[in-house]
């Protein structure tokens, strides 16, 4: 069994349920081993102070630990082998027990720190305090039943509760009883590569004092863990200088010898590092035993023994070197011996039952965490190549592994390119075409010395037989391959942003194979098809964004849209952008039936449902794009002029080029200006402002008690930070004296949502959604909201406040996307537009009604009986033409006549016009509609007509507008 030189046996077996008094005779020969195999496997007590470290048990198998993944929040672990446990968990398992003071009765207090995290156990010193380290209780008393709490007040207390396997903190009577264990299997610990340097294999190996000729002090150490037989061991390397010439060189026994007085067999050899000896022909024994170290530490205290497999011996008789060890004998222990005034590292045989060291005294070792390597370009994409007998290849992954292939990945493709991380010192590689990892797990690197290559922890050779460990790996950084930015985010596909998406439409034009044979377009004829004609007679489709529920981009991997492209795991952004394909006007989908592809309104009751097909545009070579669909390519029908679908391996040049039309969905105004908002039903009516109620109405001039003036209104922009949807404020400054005009106030257009719907809160603190059907902008006819206007004025770049009954009173408005008095334009199939608003109504929150929330809307300006009200259905939206106007607030003093040779004057109720005998004339309102139309028979007619301003158009003259009374 291995050694632990110099321990002190008492202090290990301290406060053990056991009551083993075990005397240290002979230092130089006691083993740590020795004192175990007179003890149970287990041994148990009361919680006192340690001198190391130990773990706190609740139960057979639950240990008090710090949270791996989280290292504030304190759990209880199970741990059902401690023997094969990693070491970084138990480690956060076992705790330093300290005195800190008494209490107010006398009682000793404890100090618990974490081994792993050197944290302190202490949590807030509060009645509902959660098992996460934070400022506060940090001294604790233990009862003899083992019982762990504290007291923060007089009357307020914390106690370590276990239940179910789960911590809590209760009050102090409640708290569970742990006792104090240092397994046996931790005090004689094996330690694997990765936990020499604390989870990573690079370390460094310090012997506690200076010895002549280590050559191990000051450099750092990479381990390699062996396998099979061996795998209690590993092999050295020095870091930067694991090479002589081209063979690996290794830490381990040489053949030359310290002269020591007394030594015998094995004792003096020196280390060195070299190559391992592969030909009997050059050496009468193989030193791969030799270089072969296994590490063994007792976890309490962290103290360390170090041993080598086997090491050399001279055989006086044959004259020849040899294998000191044979069968089953026990390893070689690293020791140091005196040699004249200094002291040299070797090693000893073991001996004896239990085994002791037979020459030499352990010394003291410390592990320390080494440098690993990292690449100087930092975590971005890669291409990665190995060598493959006397050529380059690059890594590729498939769906199901990894290949390599001669041809180098591109920046516009994703096959290829690796997507590396670094967390924590270690390496993540995956390829973002299948998301498929070059390692099983995170990986340590290795800097190969004299090349540009690296070696690579976990390398996940079962997905390739080509790649296993060893193998360098060169990597090749892209830096202008970004993990952000449209064209690298979509790369392989057309990617078509929120300005294409909302203000574009597009033709789908076959790239013809054939020289001369153009104008091959998509048309509906029942169903999709190709046809040699015009961009203007081809069919224009609207694309509509895939999103998942967060609004993020679907990502694709053929048709599963869960399973996404790119390093998903690793945050990488690359997506592949999926569209449906639709009519704009009609909402008339692409969908795919009987391996065709026609246009039908998407509906979900039906069965089967109705769904558009979802199609990306792939990159091809050369240009224009595959249109594939799911795991099809869709393709031309030579023999029907269809468009069909077809396995993808069927294809061979059925590219398509986008053909891009302007088709905006929401109408850009040219504003500010004055502009009338007319009726589109040619009924010579105009939206204006009721001058004595303020509701929206639509009316036309003259009636009742509305004046031309009232129909010019003021259009300025909202706001245009969404180019796409650009919003603009309806206004007029009728009814407002000149100082208030002046001052910047105006009547501004709104939808007055939150003057019907709110939450009201009820004598149990509940709130309900409500309906003010008391109020005046509630239409209880049709159950909808009256559009009105309001006075308000813009201030700032965006903001507006909106003026109320109480003259101090004033709401501000912020939110441009949501802001009542926002209007957009929304275009139509008959160049019309629909007036839309986006805002927001408060309700009753629908997962806890003691709380309000926000609810978004959106409607649109519906016209019943002249009177506009807000609705949610577009399709019930009036339909209005905007078109600039000179009209606006005024007097009647100053309405400008157009200059002319012929007089017109304005009476009551009639025009005059002299001068024009013979002459046709057209008088019209000023919504356009004609009023008067005739052939003057006299130089100084008179026709009758409407009250308000009207242009009177005389052949070959100017307009002239007046004001008739």
């Amino acid at each position: 069994m291995p050694n632990l030189k110099g321990q002190n046996i008492e202090e290990l077996l301290i406060n053990t349920s056991i009551n083993i008094n075990f005397r240290i005779m002979n230092k130089k020969f006691s083993t740590l081993v020795a004192g175990l195999a007179m003890i149970s496997a287990v041994a148990s007590a009361q919680i006192t102070k340690t001198d190391g470290y130990t773990m706190l048990k609740s139960s057979s198998s639950d240990y008090l630990a710090v949270y791996g993944a989280k290292s504030d929040s304190v759990v209880v672990k199970t741990f059902s082998n401690l023997a094969t446990a990693p070491k970084a968990s138990i480690d956060s398992a076992m705790w330093k027990v300290t005195e800190a003071g008494v209490d107010a009765t006398g009682n000793k207090l404890y100090s618990f720190t974490n081994k792993k995290t050197g944290a302190v156990l202490s949590f807030a010193a509060k009645k509902d305090a959660k098992p996460n380290l934070a400022a506060g209780v940090d001294k604790w008393s233990v009862t003899t039943d083992g019982k762990i709490s504290a007291y923060y007040s007089a009357n307020g207390s914390l106690g370590l509760v276990v239940s179910g396997g789960k911590l809590s903190l209760g009050i102090a009577s409640a708290a569970t009883a742990f006792t104090s264990e240092v397994n046996s299997a931790l005090k004689a610990r094996t330690l694997a590569a990765s936990d020499l340097g604390d989870g990573f294999t690079v370390f460094s190996l310090n012997f506690g004092e200076a010895y002549q000729e280590n050559i191990f002090e000051g450099k750092e150490l990479v381990a390699t863990q062996l396998t099979g037989a061996d795998a209690d061991y590993v092999q050295l390397q020095e870091v930067g200088a694991d090479k002589i010439g081209e063979k690996d060189a290794y830490f381990g026994l040489d053949t030359t010898k310290y002269t020591i007085a007394g030594q015998k067999d094995v004792f003096g050899y020196k280390f060195a590092k070299d190559s391992t000896w592969l030909d009997n022909g050059y050496h009468t024994v193989l030193n791969g035993d030799f270089q072969k170290f296994k590490f063994i530490q007792d976890l309490s205290n962290d103290k360390v023994a170090v041993y080598v497999k086997n090491a050399p011996v001279y055989n006086t008789t044959t004259k020849k070197f040899e294998a000191a060890l044979t069968g089953t004998a026990a390893d070689v222990q690293v020791v140091y011996a005196q040699v004249t005034n200094s002291k040299v590292l070797t090693v000893s045989k073991l001996s004896g039952t239990p085994s002791t060291i037979e020459q030499g005294v352990a010394p003291s070792v410390k592990l320390g965490k080494g440098t690993p390597a990292t690449l100087p370009t930092g975590d971005g994409v890669y291409f990665i190549k190995v060598k493959s007998g006397d050529e380059f290849k690059y890594v590729y992954a498939t769906a199901s592994g990894l290949e390599l292939k001669k041809d180098a990945p591109n920046a516009y493709n994703p096959a290829g390119q690796f997507y590396v991380v670094a967390k924590g010192g270690k390496y993540q590689f995956v390829e973002r075409n299948f998301n498929q990892g070059l390692t099983t797990a995170a990986a340590q690197i290795y800097k190969v010395t004299g090349k540009d290559a690296y070696r690579v922890d976990a390398v996940n050779s079962a997905a390739s037989a080509s790649l296993a460990a060893g193998t360098e790996f060169y990597f090749e950084y892209q830096k202008d391959i970004k993990a952000g930015g449209k064209e690298y985010n979509y790369m392989a596909t057309k990617y078509l942003d929120k300005v294409a998406v909302d203000n574009f439409a597009y033709t789908l034009n076959l790239i013809s194979g054939t020289e001369g044979v153009d104008d091959l377009y998509t048309i509906v004829d029942g169903v999709l098809k190709v046809k040699k004609t015009t961009a203007e007679d081809a069919a224009k489709f609207k694309v509509e964004v895939i999103k998942d529920k967060t609004g993020k981009v679907w990502t694709s991997n053929a048709d599963e849209h869960k399973a996404g492209v790119g390093a998903i795991a690793l945050g990488d952004t690359l997506a592949t952008a999926t569209y449906k394909l639709y009519k704009q006007y009609t909402k008339e989908y692409v969908v795919a039936k009987d391996n065709e592809f026609k246009l039908a309104k998407e509906d979900n009751t039906a069965t089967p449902a109705v769904a558009g097909s979802e199609f990306t545009f792939k990159t091809a070579k050369g240009n224009g794009y595959l249109l594939s669909t799911g795991d099809k390519i869709v393709v031309l029908d030579v023999n029907t002029g269809k468009l069909i679908s077809a396995a993808a391996s069927a294809v061979n040049n059925n590219y398509f080029d986008l053909v891009v039309e302007p088709s905006p969905d929401y109408a850009t105004l040219n504003a500010p200006s004055h502009m009338l908002v007319k009726s589109a039903e040619a009924d010579g009516k105009a939206l204006s402002m009721n001058p004595k109620s303020l509701f929206a109405e639509v009316k036309l001039a003259g009636q009742e008690e509305y004046i031309d003036s009232l129909f010019g209104l003021w259009i300025d922009t909202a706001c245009v930070k969404d180019v796409t949807r650009p919003t603009y404020y309806i206004t007029t400054g009728n009814g407002l004296d000149s100082a208030a005009i002046a001052d910047g106030y105006r009547y501004f257009l709104v939808n007055p949502q939150d003057s019907v719907y709110s939450a009201v809160k009820g004598d149990d603190d509940k709130y309900t959604s409500k309906t003010n059907e008391g109020s005046a902008y509630w239409n209880a006819t049709e159950g909808l909201v009256k559009a009105a206007f309001v006075k308000a004025i813009v201030y700032g770049e965006d903001s507006l406040a909106i003026v109320r009954e109480k003259a101090t009173a004033v709401d501000t408005l912020k939110t441009m996307s949501v802001n009542p008095a926002a209007m957009a334009f929304v275009t139509t199939a008959n160049n019309t537009l629909k007036i839309e608003n986006k805002t927001t109504k408060e309700i009753a929150n629908e997962d806890d009604a003691t709380k309000t929330d926000r609810e978004d809307v959106t409607s649109y300006l519906k016209v019943i009986n002249n009177v506009l009200v807000w609705t949610d259905n577009r399709d019930e939206a009036h339909e209005f033409v905007a078109e600039a106007t000179t009209l606006h607030p005024t007097s009647n003093d100053n309405v400008e006549e157009g200059a002319s040779a012929i007089s017109v004057v304005a009476n009551d109720g009639t025009v005059t016009i002299q001068g024009a005998a013979g002459k046709s004339v057209v008088i019209s309102n000023i919504l356009g509609k004609v009023v008067a139309e005739t052939v003057l028979s006299s130089d100084n007619a008179t026709i009758a007509v409407p009250a308000g301003i009207v242009a009177v158009a005389v052949e070959g003259e100017a307009a002239v507008k007046v004001v008739v009374k």
